[in-house]
């Protein structure tokens, strides 16, 4: 019998090398070509098409997992239908997921016969060719991804900062009664008044990061309401952070009440609300009752009137906030004036009793005294005391006064003119920094610095301007000048520091208009040398000025429907700085020609034609069309050799940009043109045609950066990027500039098939801050030895790529990998088997905080035991099917018995999906975490 079997067994196999050698001889046949093909294709390559499927399904699954996350935004945005397509399309992935995983489960049971001493071809046939079909119908499928075609917003976290907050027994009683209103189910709506620089602000800030902290409020939202409010721009500061976007073709009050509605449990604080905002809720999309039950409303004020007869609120949910108690005022001066000899004690309570109990007065002197030398504290006091004798800044004289001091002490002339700068921005607007950058280098008040040099004397390159500009709004900070803004790299002024700011600039003939009387008084002043229309300020018709000493106009418009005239700019023949947001422009056509002293133009959001007429202003510094339709940069622009900056970020028409039209800039140190430009050509053009990236190589002193090269193998080599200093540069496709940071040098690289580094790149590896990789096949671990250990990466991501086997490996490392890294972040790296490979401690970040791992199928486990945990404080782990530990310890360890498991900071610990996990520690008999205390 076994010689039987053994013997058929022979026979069967025989027969099916039979097949194959006949399969071999038809490939002598011209006309069996396609049979053999087909035959070799679904039969002998069999196990090739259920591993391509196998692929298929890994990449459907992933873009359902992304399409969930943005089912779950599109709602929060009220875009039903795009959430029903979205769930419309995550069904049918569903579905053909699950029969391409019926296909590949077959595939095991039905691919032998006679007991499994056979392969069975017929099987292996239709089973092959029902997989390649299948995975057809996946591929097609996932390239229709509705989240490429539906814009899904998420909101951002609204930043409430208390930074510099100060807790004082006398208002210990007013935190709690504020409290206690918001956890009173009858408290719709919650006052706070006091007078102006008390510390309204920060108080209501401090109870409400209290509320949420304590779970009485899924969302606090913070909004700047103002003398002179935008409603408009209110409805979009509560909108984006609530994940909701409204477009002006909306109802926006029904869709942000909708939403409102939806959310559990919101807290909006309206700042600083004057009687003439007269605010109707209802017409903002807040409304109260039964439908909105989780929603409050708490506000500040200056009168009391405002938020009781106004506004109708309670009586008994009004709070007022009193200035501090003597002693409370000078343990505040004393922090912000410092250390001094006692016989100056008699000076400095004179000062603390001058400045009335307000925290802001006293701040403001303290800080402005700090200056000074003790010896002439006396002298300056006295100086005050007399300006506000005789009241010259109205009704909030202690603290206007004190800033005039504050001011008058500032040590240089460049930042009393960034200050008056600042004034001329609308109330509680965020001011960018990068704005008073390009203002500042182009405004040239001949009468303070040599002609030419703009603000920042002495700064011949933007990278010096840059740098005085930083040290001067630290300086600005340090007197409470200037505060910090919600969003990075931008600052704000309260609101009463930029009153009298405004009454300082008045003195130098530089003004902000507020209403329609001033602009028609100031359209024909021959001493005007500064001029600014802020947001909410502007009328549909302009008028020309005729203002010949003007240095300065700004001029910020929401929408695009002002029109400039063609004559506006003939009598301004001096200006050297102009700056408008949101109009419409025919540059042809326009008195622009005229402005030869020109150094800043800032044309932001604007409706523009042919912009050739810009080559003749050849002394600008400063050229910026961000946010703008612009549709084709000229050659002209390259005539611009005294240009520093040029700015096209966001420029979503722009698809030309003539050949040397960059390259002629040769003094250009800043280049913007991100989420722009992409349509680089291979090589420099002889003829008129678009731009390469190689000319970038001929802009020696750049410093910054912006800009997205498609192709990877059309990256400049290293000489264009050895001067850079910050740089956000995209290499290959599918990467968008979000999370690309402010003032962070980010390089993001995404290659589709195998790929040498360049010079170029390595470059830029050497020098980057943030560092996102995606599919670069063929690369197995990073290499840091051409990079020197990516001595300044802070963040690390890297995802969807096949290859890498290791993150680190320490017998590479000269000098040390990674030495300042933060934040990792590894996804769906189905070869990676360590992250560390050798000696963790002489290899890896000591600064690390925050670790995700998500995808890795290889990965057994995360860490060795070491030095690197002491500071990490959130650790994300999931979906990786073979890890069966989270930490293990190094050979080192083990030889020397050194094992401390130290987690002193960690805060957030996520282990999800893991089917193989059996312990925290490989050395752990229990699957008990921290002695039981997490």
């Amino acid at each position: 019998m076994e010689f039987i079997t053994a013997t058929f067994q022979a026979a069967l196999l025989q027969s099916f090398k039979i097949v194959e050698h006949v399969l071999k001889y038809a490939e002598t046949l011209e006309q069996s070509d396609k049979i053999v093909e087909h035959v070799r294709k679904y039969v002998v390559n069999h196990s090739a098409q259920i591993d391509e499927l196998r692929e298929a399904i890994k990449q459907l699954e992933e873009a359902r997992s992304h399409v969930q996350h943005n089912i779950e935004a599109a709602k929060k945005n009220l875009q039903e239908e795009d959430a029903d397509d979205l769930e419309k399309w995550s069904d049918g992935a569903n579905k053909m997921i699950e029969e391409a995983n019926k296909i590949i489960s077959e595939h095991g049971a039905k691919m032998m016969c006679c007991n499994g001493w056979c392969p069975n071809l017929i099987s292996r046939y239709r089973l092959s060719k029902k997989a390649c079909q299948k995975k057809v119908d996946l591929e097609k499928y996932k390239e229709k991804d509705l989240t490429k075609e539906v814009n899904v917003v998420g909101g951002r976290e609204n930043a409430l900062s208390t930074r510099g907050y100060m807790e004082f027994k006398s208002r210990e009683s007013v935190c709690d009664k504020v409290m206690g209103a918001l956890k009173d189910g009858k408290a719709e709506m919650i006052g706070v008044f006091g007078m102006a620089g008390s510390g309204k602000t920060m108080l209501v800030k401090n109870v409400a990061k209290q509320a949420k902290q304590e779970g009485l409020f899924d969302e606090v939202i913070v909004t700047a309401v103002s003398e002179t409010p935008d409603f408009e721009k209110i409805q979009e500061e509560i909108a984006r952070n609530l994940g909701l976007t409204l477009e002006v073709n909306q109802d926006r009050t029904d869709r942000l009440c909708k939403r409102l509605k939806d959310e559990k449990k919101t807290l909006i604080i309206l700042d600083d609300v004057w009687k003439r905002s007269e605010l109707d809720m209802k017409a903002l999309g807040i409304s109260f009752g039964n439908d909105q039950k989780g929603c409050k409303l708490l506000l500040t004020s200056r009168d009391q009137c405002v938020l009781s007869n106004d506004l109708k609120i309670e009586e008994i949910f009004i709070f007022k906030v009193n200035p501090l108690e003597p002693g409370e005022a000078k343990s505040l001066f004393m922090k912000g004036v410092g250390n001094f000899d006692p016989k100056f004690q008699k000076t400095v309570d004179e000062a603390v009793a001058e400045c009335g109990g307000v925290p802001l007065a006293i701040t403001t002197v303290a800080k402005a005294l700090r200056k000074e030398s003790p010896d002439h504290w006396s002298s300056s006091v006295q100086k005050w005391q007399k300006s506000k004798s005789v009241g010259m800044y109205g009704p909030h004289d202690a603290v206007s006064s004190a800033i005039k001091l504050s001011y008058d002490y500032l040590e240089s002339k460049e930042e009393q003119l960034l200050f008056l700068l600042c004034s001329l921005h609308a109330e509680d607007q965020e001011i960018n920094i990068d704005n008073l950058l390009r203002y500042g280098v182009g405004y040239v008040p001949s009468d303070i610095y040599d002609v030419g040099l703009g603000v920042f004397q002495g700064a011949y390159t933007m990278e010096q301007a840059r740098d005085s500009l930083n040290a001067s709004i630290k300086s600005l900070k340090d007197c409470c000048l200037l505060l910090d803004g919600n969003d990075g790299g931008t600052i704000k002024m309260h609101d009463v520091t930029r009153d009298a700011a405004i009454k300082i600039a008045k003195k130098k003939f530089i003004f902000i208009v507020k209403e329609a009387l001033d602009l028609e008084r100031r359209s024909k002043s021959k001493d005007l040398i500064g001029f600014s229309l802020p947001y909410g300020y502007v009328s549909e018709h302009l008028e020309r000025l005729i203002c010949p000493q003007l240095k300065l106009f700004f001029l910020f418009n929401h929408k695009n429907s002002l029109q400039i005239p063609n004559g506006f700019f003939e009598e301004m023949k001096e200006l050297s700085v102009l700056s408008l947001n949101g109009i419409r422009l025919s540059l042809h056509d326009s008195s622009l020609r005229f402005l030869q002293n020109l150094q800043t133009l800032c044309l932001v959001g604007c409706k523009l034609d042919n912009i050739a007429v810009i080559g003749k202003l050849k002394d600008l510094k400063v050229l910026s069309l961000a946010w703008s339709n612009v549709k084709w940069l000229p050659k002209e622009i390259g005539n611009l050799h005294r240009l520093q900056l040029l700015d096209l970020g966001n420029c979503s028409q722009l698809q030309v940009i003539e050949s040397y039209a960059l390259s002629g800039l040769k003094r250009l140190n800043e280049l913007y043109i991100e989420n722009s430009f992409k349509q680089w050509e291979v090589e420099e053009q002889n003829a008129s045609g678009n731009a390469s990236v190689s000319e970038l190589n001929h802009l020696s002193h750049l410093t910054t950066l912006n800009l997205h090269i498609p192709n990877a193998r059309i990256v400049p080599d290293a000489l264009c990027f050895k001067n850079l200093v910050r740089y956000k540069i995209l290499i290959g496709d599918n990467w968008d500039w979000t999370n690309t940071g402010f003032e962070i040098s980010t390089l993001k690289i995404n290659i589709n098939g195998s790929f040498q580094l360049e010079d170029g790149i390595k470059t830029l590896l050497k020098k980057c801050e943030v560092l996102c990789l995606g599919e670069m096949k063929g690369v197995d671990k990073i290499q840091y030895r051409d990079c020197e250990g990516f001595p300044k990466l802070k963040y690390l991501d890297i995802k969807t790529n096949a290859d890498i086997q290791y993150i680190i490996c320490s017998k590479e490392l000269r000098p040390i990998a990674f030495p300042v890294l933060e934040s990792m972040f590894l996804r769906n790296m189905i070869k990676l088997e360590k992250i560390f490979y050798g000696d963790i401690e002489t290899g890896f970040s000591h600064n690390l905080r925050k670790v995700s791992v998500e995808g890795c199928d290889s990965l057994k486990f995360v860490f060795y035991v070491s030095k690197t945990m002491l500071r990490l404080q959130e650790m994300v782990i999931y979906k990786c099917k073979e890890m069966d530990a989270v930490v293990k310890r190094s050979e080192h360890e083990i030889e020397t018995k050194d094992y401390t498991m130290e987690f002193a900071q960690l805060r957030i610990l996520e282990l999800r999906f893991l089917p193989n996990l059996s312990c925290f520690n490989f050395d752990s008999e229990s699957f008990e975490l921290f002695d039981k205390k997490v």
